[in-house]
């Protein structure tokens, strides 16, 4: 015949509750690894007219706004510049010759355990650049190059030479020159984007268009 064991209600009652905070832990993680690897922060706006053409070939006039000039952690290694910090926030308006439009900067990939432990990437948007890309355009030669933010100040280049070297190698996982290029359009209206930076990389999201 069986016997039937009683258990102590405090030890039920400790089992339950270390079962209770062992799956909020395991969904605290999993919501957090979620987030480091689907989460998007909003660093500029663009807003891209469509391509016109004068004496000098194609252009698209453009409205850049930086939201974020780099992150506090950067400032470690790259003081903010005075004129970026001003122009924060202020839509800044550009001519750049080509057919598409790209922007990009450094950016340094943390370890993957730093940013599940809540830090983040650095970055910094430095440039502008208009390239010719279409078939019809590919004897145009040059496009726009545009520098913003202070542009590839000395002391990114000092931490790209020592991104090996320790302390720099506990914390920073790569250092590369990451961006995107969106095509131009013809025809009325405008676009408007954001530059978004991921879990690895600086990339560009419609927004919408807006009526001309």
């Amino acid at each position: 015949m069986m016997r039937l064991v009683a258990i102590p209600v405090g030890v039920l009652g400790c089992g339950v509750l270390l079962f209770a905070c062992v799956s909020c832990g395991l969904l605290g993680a999993f919501l957090q690894s979620l987030h480091v690897l689907t989460g998007e922060t909003v660093v500029a706006e663009i807003i891209m007219s469509p391509i016109q053409t004068d004496q000098q070939g194609d252009y698209i006039d453009i409205e850049f706004t930086p939201y974020i000039y780099q992150s506090a952690l950067s400032e470690i290694f790259s003081p903010a510049d005075p004129e970026a910090i001003q122009n924060l926030g202020q839509p800044q308006s550009y001519r750049v010759y080509g057919d598409t439009v790209g922007i990009e900067g450094p950016f340094i990939k943390l370890h993957d355990f730093l940013l599940f432990v809540n830090y983040s990437n650095i970055y910094k948007l430095t440039l502008i650049e208009g390239e010719y890309r279409l078939p019809e355009n590919s004897d145009a030669g040059e496009g726009t190059e545009i520098m913003v933010n202070g542009g590839y100040d000395a002391a990114w280049w000092d931490f790209n030479s020592n991104e090996t070297s320790h302390p720099y190698d506990k914390i920073v996982s790569r250092f590369t020159f990451e961006g995107a290029r969106e095509p131009g359009f013809r025809g009325t209206g405008k676009r408007k984007y954001q530059i978004v930076a991921t879990f690895d990389t600086l990339t560009w999201n419609l927004v919408g268009n807006i009526a001309g």
